[in-house]
């Protein structure tokens, strides 16, 4: 039985209509919800100290300031934001006109004279050197509470998934749901697949934006398969039939040979960033308490406090992040198409050469970091890419027929990043490896929907702990920027909590302690 694919148009301008940086999203139905209380945040606070607030007010250029969706503007569909730097400069002139160290390092970028906010005299701030102040602010200021809706976990209709992928680009079938929920026996069952695939275009086409489909093959639970993406079909009926999507990963043979003659570095440390896209420090504090509190209580994380955006977007903020350069080093507008970010000193390149294995995943195909109105890669970028699938379910029936936003039959496409990456570093094993897994959808366009991805995300790491993978690894989960758009980009806290959002970073004390500059270097930069 074929699996049915969804027909699609060939990939131009017109495709990218959203969700983006200044699209608007339909509304979806909320789950039930609280509004926070008095009750509930009564007593004392971290915050007794902090100046009486500012009154809400509107800038008179607020219009072109905050463009980009509201929620108040829902029949606009794009707004530009004014020229930057990077729109009205030659490549060839960057250097001249800003004077950027040609490579951020972490001992260069520390100031002499900083204080650990600790040894703040002013308990209003976090921050208090000569160069720079940043106010603490009261995530539950009063200006802002009214805004504040705390969510119910979001809940995917359905029953549960009775396939997954599993280890060694295997797809496992739960014989147990099959019959409980669907009324159907493992015998009675019928399944085929059909791998997926990057499409290679002509070099003169958008080389990322589309996808090509391999054999339909029977399924055979259990068995490896030798690809990376498979679409499945199931026959539940003669009437009903049921599709799913799996991310798999495999050891590649010839990633693996290049890379097991490499010794990596001693002691080795596997890397995992876990980025959720335009949620504040401020905000994360609100609506990842479970999160948090597992930061808190199982592990014992740097809280990076004064950490700041550097650029608009997530690109401006990510490229400094993953290449050590501003993103004027390599990139203005000039560029967006002709430009692929293959040669561009992403950190995964770096660890590669010294015999990891890598591994990006993105949840908006449509967004992305290096494709929203970019050309993204010529190749891919990593050894573990799940771009390809992405665009899939983005065209496939599955989606077309979903019947509430974010999820994937019972699941949430959130957990499709997280299980390819619990996957990933399962099959890893003792093989060194870093991961980059960016998730945005459930986050980027209301403030409150943050409160949805805190299950998820505390699920991850209880997984991750329990797999042993935070004993060996640097951990660093993180936000490029808070909320850009909304009511709430109209008071004075959320103008700063726009530009500060969260970091943790975590690894052993007994991995510091071993590298004794690697700890007193975190401990001095955790307010910057």
């Amino acid at each position: 039985m074929p699996v049915t694919m969804p027909n699609r148009k060939h990939p131009d301008e017109e495709l990218f209509s959203g969700p983006t940086d200044y699209d608007y999203d339909i509304p979806v139905t909320m789950p039930n919800r609280r509004h926070p209380d008095e009750e509930l945040f009564s007593g004392p606070t971290d915050y007794e100290d902090i100046p009486v607030t500012m009154p809400n007010r509107r800038h008179p250029d607020v219009e072109m300031e905050f463009s980009g969706p509201t929620e108040d503007d829902a029949m606009i569909r794009k707004l530009f934001t004014p020229p930057t730097l990077s729109n009205i400069i030659e490549e060839s002139k960057i250097n001249e006109i800003v004077n950027y160290p040609k490579k951020l390092s972490i001992e260069s970028t520390i100031p002499s004279n900083l204080k650990a906010a600790e040894t703040s005299e002013n308990p209003s701030l976090i921050l208090d050197t000569p160069g720079c102040k940043i106010p603490k602010l009261d995530p539950w200021d009063p200006t802002v509470k009214h805004l504040i809706e705390l969510q119910d976990p979001y809940i995917c209709p359905g029953p549960p998934l009775f396939m997954k992928p599993s280890l060694h680009g295997t797809i496992v079938l739960n014989e147990t749901i099959l019959e409980q929920y669907y009324n159907v026996t493992a015998k009675q069952l019928t399944c085929y697949y059909q791998p997926i695939y990057r499409k290679h275009e002509e070099p003169g086409n958008v080389r990322e934006n589309d996808f090509t489909n391999g054999n339909v093959t029977e399924l055979q639970f259990g068995i490896p398969l030798h690809e990376d993406y498979v679409g499945a079909s199931c026959s539940l009926s003669p009437n009903v039939s049921f599709e799913q999507y799996f991310p798999l990963v495999r050891l590649k043979e010839e990633i693996e040979e290049e890379r097991s003659k490499i010794t990596p570095p001693t002691p080795r440390l596997n890397v995992i960033l876990a980025g959720i896209d335009s949620v504040s420090k401020l905000n994360f504090l609100r609506h990842f308490r479970k999160t948090r509190k597992f930061l808190n209580e199982k592990l014992t994380p740097f809280e990076m406090n004064g950490y700041t955006k550097v650029g608009d977007n997530t690109f401006p903020n990510l490229v400094p992040m993953l290449t050590g350069h501003f993103v004027e080093h390599y990139w203005n507008e000039s560029l967006r198409d002709i430009m692929y970010f293959d040669e561009i000193d992403h950190i995964w390149k770096a660890y590669a050469k010294k015999g990891y294995r890598t591994f990006y995943a993105e949840d908006s195909p449509f967004t992305g970091t290096f494709n929203y109105i970019k050309r993204g890669f010529y190749d891919p970028p990593t050894d573990y890419y799940i771009r390809p699938l992405m665009l899939a379910l983005e065209y496939s029936t599955l989606k077309e027929k979903s019947t509430k936003e974010h999820c994937l039959n019972s699941q949430l496409e959130t957990d499709l990043i997280y299980d390819y990456l619990r996957n990933f570093i399962k099959t890893m094993g003792v093989r060194p490896h870093i991961a980059f897994a960016m998730v945005s959808t459930m986050t980027h366009d209301y403030l409150n929907h943050a409160g949805w991805a805190d299950e998820p995300t505390v699920h991850l790491l209880e997984d991750l702990l329990d797999m042993g993978a935070l004993n060996n690894s640097l951990f660093v989960i993180f936000s490029d920027h808070g909320l850009r758009f909304g009511k709430i980009r109209y008071t004075y806290v959320g103008k700063f909590e726009e530009r500060m959002p969260f970091m943790y970073i975590h690894a052993l004390s007994g991995f510091l302690k071993n590298i004794h500059r690697s700890q007193k270097t975190l401990k001095s930069i955790r307010i910057v």
